[in-house]
């Protein structure tokens, strides 16, 4: 029986954040958001590496969120 976990990946430049899902050995969900400050885009970043639960409306909020990944 195989293990899967969830891990995640992010990764920034500036005020864009492109992250996603990692599940098992499969690539799941990406997105790449902009932030209006490069503070909100290291908070980002830091709660995708932390595998917090984030959604639309999970402050800080995207200025755009643009799915790569379904």
């Amino acid at each position: 029986m195989m293990d899967f976990k969830l891990k995640r990946w992010a990764e920034r430049t500036g005020k864009t954040v492109c992250w996603g899902n990692i599940v098992g050995p499969w690539l799941g969900q990406e997105f790449e958001e902009l932030f209006r400050t490069e503070e909100e885009a290291k908070e980002r970043e830091r709660q995708a590496l932390a595998g917090e639960p984030i959604g639309k409306t999970r402050e800080p909020i995207a200025v755009r969120r643009k799915t790569i990944r379904a």
